[in-house]
């Protein structure tokens, strides 16, 4: 249950260092054994007059490996824009559920249309859903982006709570499909830290192998955006034309990608030869799967 919401209005982002630094805090936070959250905060963050950060912009679109027109806004980047609004959201006191050790299991961005450096936008972030979860609780965060009057963009991120310890696993998209290779690519184990200078998102699971250890993990790993943010610039390379028009890209992230590694994008043949929407997968080493998507042409 979502309980109706207040605004807050902010005159600019918060400080990534001063939520990072709260971050540290959050470790004790736990819920307690038998504690059923029946809500999520009610605040919705506000902020006008936002320009995408140029600076941000061009580093990421060199590790998205974005093959842009200059003034041309990825339609990830508004993603990394608005990542302060949902640290400052996870940071409010009844957020029921501790910070580290959360799971992004999927990612929904709608665009209706191409954006522009040269926009000032306005920023909306709120909480979304709260459900049980077979593992657990999932919980979702919603960010929606206006010019003017106009909804141009919004963003559905969905995260995992783990009560349940048993196995995790992740069946949003099915997989079955006669792929075509679109594209491969060499990670170095760095590309946490390269995408973390432009998102701001320093979670050190992705950049500390040791650190990530403590949270289960046999390395460090990619970021999932990272790799939506890859799979977006592969498929506007291919289909440039699909970008032009409204449309939404759902992913589910299956599986951890451990650093370095070597992924291979693989596209549905059928979806391609009709030209319209594409279910396409992300592969690493031994063809583990580890995000399954589809493009929608809306």
């Amino acid at each position: 249950m979502l309980e109706s919401k207040p605004t807050l209005y902010l005159s600019s982002f918060p400080s990534l260092k001063y939520l990072l630094g709260r971050l540290t805090f959050s470790f004790a936070k736990k819920l307690k054994e038998g504690n059923i959250p029946n809500s999520l905060p009610r605040l919705e963050y506000i902020i006008d007059d936002v320009r995408p950060d140029q600076d941000k912009l061009a580093i990421f679109n060199n590790v998205t490996h974005w093959n842009f027109n200059e003034d041309l806004v990825h339609p990830c980047f508004l993603y990394t824009t608005a990542f302060p609004l949902q640290i400052a959201l996870m940071l409010l006191p009844d957020f029921p559920f501790p910070i580290f050790g959360l799971i992004h299991i999927r990612n929904k961005i709608t665009q209706y249309r191409s954006i522009r450096l040269n926009e000032r936008l306005q920023f909306r972030c709120k909480f979304a859903e709260l459900n049980r979860h077979l593992k657990g609780w999932e919980f979702s965060i919603k960010v929606r982006v206006y010019s003017g009057p106009e909804l141009v963009w919004e963003s559905l991120s969905t995260n995992l709570y783990i009560s349940n310890k048993t196995n995790y696993s992740n069946n949003h998209i099915t997989s079955s499909l006669e792929s075509l290779s679109y594209g491969a690519l060499q990670l170095k184990s760095n590309i946490g830290r390269k995408y973390a200078r432009c998102s701001g998102d320093y979670n050190l699971i992705h950049l500390n192998k040791w650190f990530a250890k403590l949270f289960g993990f046999k390395v460090h790993i990619a970021h999932g955006m990272w790799s939506k943010s890859w799979c977006i610039s592969t498929l506007h390379l291919k289909h440039p034309s699909f970008f032009e028009r409204a449309f939404s890209v759902d992913v589910s992230f299956k599986s951890p990608l451990y650093l370095p590694n070597k992924i291979n994008l693989f596209v549905d043949k059928a979806d391609v030869e009709l030209n319209k929407n594409l279910r396409f997968i992300v592969e690493g080493i031994n063809s583990k799967k580890h995000l399954l998507g589809v493009l929608e042409l809306l």
